[in-house]
């Protein structure tokens, strides 16, 4: 994990990073702070993460990004991270079982 920390030391940013026994690497977490944004900073922490996967020697790298941002897209774009599948998720609230003719209205 990788810290950014503003002048007074508060943690303004991190980056989590992890590696499997394959050699995959993953971009586990990325945050910057809204006020803290459009600085370099999420570039930097990427930087370093792509730079850690380099040295351990990583061919593979993946990383899951929410759909409903693709402004952060274009930001993975950059390190060449590119869609590889779209993963599609019904959410079912508890105690409420609906078949699927129940959704199609």
């Amino acid at each position: 994990m990788d810290l950014a920390r503003d002048d007074e030391g508060r943690v303004i940013a991190y980056c989590v990073s992890s590696i499997d026994q394959n050699l995959r690497g993953g971009v586990e977490s990325i945050f910057v702070t809204i006020e803290h944004r459009r600085m370099g900073i999420g570039t930097r922490l990427m930087d370093g993460s792509m730079r850690w996967m380099d040295g351990m020697g990583v061919r593979t790298r993946v990383l899951t990004a929410i759909v409903g941002n693709e402004t952060i897209h274009q930001f993975y774009v950059r390190f060449g991270f590119l869609p590889k599948h779209v993963l599609l998720e019904r959410v079912i609230d508890a105690g409420q079982e609906k078949g699927p003719e129940q959704l199609i209205k």
